[in-house]
Order: structure tokens, then C-alpha cells, then sequence
């Protein structure tokens, strides 16, 4: 029914009738928008509300377990070495493969 109303205002000329189609069109698409709005905005609550548990207990398991254990101070030296261009050793001039983690002391060079 508006599609056929505007385009006879378009046709006859008469502006301010195709104005008020326009208007009513608006009209009619605001309080949609809105509940989009607010269905966006509970959405969003809720998931925070189911994540901040999670990252609540997160932050707990890694503040109880902020410590380097020994294997990652034997791999800090082994990528040392290995950037001081000694190689993978332990101490220079000693050849002997100690690390239990080749990928990782390859990264920790990288990261240096």
C-alpha cells in the first residue's frame, strides 16, 4: 500500500505526501531497531556474565602458578649459547644435548 501511495505522490508531484510516506517509514522501522539495540546489549550481558567466572579462575590458576620451573632456565642458557654462536651447549666447548625441549629453546632464540 505505501509502495503504491509513493509512487502516485511521485507521479503528481505532491512532495509533502511522498514526505509523510518517508516519515512513516521511519517511524515504522525505529522501535525494530531498538529491540535489535537491546537484544544486542543482552547479548552481550550475558556473555559476560558466563565468561567472567572463567576468567576469574583463570587469573586464580596463574597467579598459584607464576613460577619458572628449572627446565626453562636450562633452555634460557641453551639459547644463550646458541645466539653467542657457541651452539646447543650447555657450556662452550661442551658438547652435550641437555634441553628436553628443541622447539622451544629454537623460539626463545628467535624471541632474543
Amino acid at each position: 500500500m505505501l509502495g503504491l501511495h509513493s509512487a502516485r505522490a511521485v507521479r503528481t508531484g505532491e512532495r509533502l505526501e511522498l514526505a509523510t510516506v518517508f516519515d512513516m517509514r521511519k517511524r515504522q522501522a525505529q522501535p525494530n531497531q531498538l529491540s535489535n539495540k537491546n537484544a544486542a546489549i543482552r547479548k552481550f550481558g550475558y556473555l559476560a556474565a558466563l565468561s567472567a567466572p572463567w576468567i576469574a579462575l583463570l587469573a586464580f590458576l596463574a597467579y598459584i602458578s607464576r613460577f619458572l620451573t628449572d627446565d626453562a632456565f636450562i633452555s634460557f642458557r641453551y639459547a644463550r649459547n646458541l645466539l653467542e654462536g657457541n651452539g646447543l651447549v650447555w657450556n662452550p666447548g661442551e658438547r652435550v644435548e641437555g634441553y628436553s625441549n628443541f622447539l622451544w629453546v629454537l623460539e626463545l632464540a628467535a624471541i632474543w
